[in-house]
């Protein structure tokens, strides 16, 4: 559970934070997870490509 200080505002969700910084940040620890948790169950490592998130943002416009 979050809470905030202020609501979030539109300028807030246009910005580049939840589109670029955010998918940054969380997908390697996501990609290391699936990487992980498909070794470990005794399969073939499923290697996620890195992605350009800033590349992927400007294509979507």
């Amino acid at each position: 559970m979050f809470k905030l200080d202020k609501d979030i505002s539109e300028e807030f969700k246009l910005s580049d934070f939840p589109k670029i910084n955010a998918p940054a940040i969380a997908f390697p620890y996501l990609r290391a997870y699936i990487s992980n948790l498909t070794l470990q169950s005794g399969f073939e490592p499923v290697m996620l490509p890195s992605i350009n998130f800033v590349n992927l943002a400007k294509e979507k416009e």
